[in-house]
């Protein structure tokens, strides 16, 4: 957990020394509106709708899939944000589905978002995961993670697909049984003149130190 938390925290100092060109903009940095959530049934399902800022809406929906074999009474599986970090846990054998929906009305100048990145970890001794994105429906392909991997993971579209403004960010995470991933923030890369409308956010702030540092550079 801590190692992972070591990851996040360079990789976004990288961004902020690096990005010149864009802002990062943060979806969900699961420091607020916990939650958590277990599943001890094959076919059972928890869901959960929190409202992280005015223009973005988050919704979990969880379910517990078949079993990958013979499973303990006791086996579940469990979703939990606390933190800063999104804890998905399986036990063994058992398997299970995360989707993360959020509701992005208004939030992004037309054309102004050029991807998405979220950190994450497939932290469990066994079994491989999937992150697929979608964006209003359209895939923007899937990721696996090996057993053992954690990092940042960044999707990106084109210009057509993100005319008009994006309205649905969709994260399906899955794998083979007994999977386990940590997840960290979820952020959209912004290029500057569409940063600027993200009046809510506070992007204003972060651009005005950007260019202080750039200035002194």
């Amino acid at each position: 957990m801590f190692s992972f938390k070591g990851v996040v925290a360079a990789a976004i100092l990288a961004g902020a020394a690096t990005g010149v060109s864009a802002a990062v903009v943060s979806i969900d940095d699961f420091s607020t509106y916990p939650y958590s959530t277990t599943l001890d049934s094959v076919g059972s399902t928890a869901s959960d709708t929190a409202t992280l800022t005015p223009a973005i809406e988050r919704t979990i929906f969880f379910e517990r899939l078949a079993n990958g074999g013979t499973t303990s009474a006791s086996a579940n599986a469990e979703v939990s944000i606390a933190d800063g970090i999104l804890e998905l846990a399986n036990d063994s054998n058992v398997n299970s589905r995360l989707t993360l929906t959020y509701s992005l009305d208004g939030l992004f100048d037309t054309g102004g978002v050029t991807g998405f990145d979220i950190f994450v970890s497939n932290s469990g001794t066994a079994g491989d995961g999937t992150i697929q994105a979608l964006l209003n429906g359209t895939s923007l392909g899937t990721v696996t993670l090996p057993n053992g991997m954690e990092g940042p993971i960044s999707f990106s579209f084109s210009d057509a697909l993100a005319a008009g403004n994006p309205d649905e960010l969709t994260f399906i995470f899955s794998g083979s049984p007994s999977y386990d991933m940590l997840i960290g923030p979820i952020t959209a890369n912004v290029p500057e003149p569409g940063a600027l409308g993200l009046l809510g956010l506070g992007v204003l702030g972060m651009a005005a130190a950007m260019k202080r540092r750039r200035a002194v550079a």
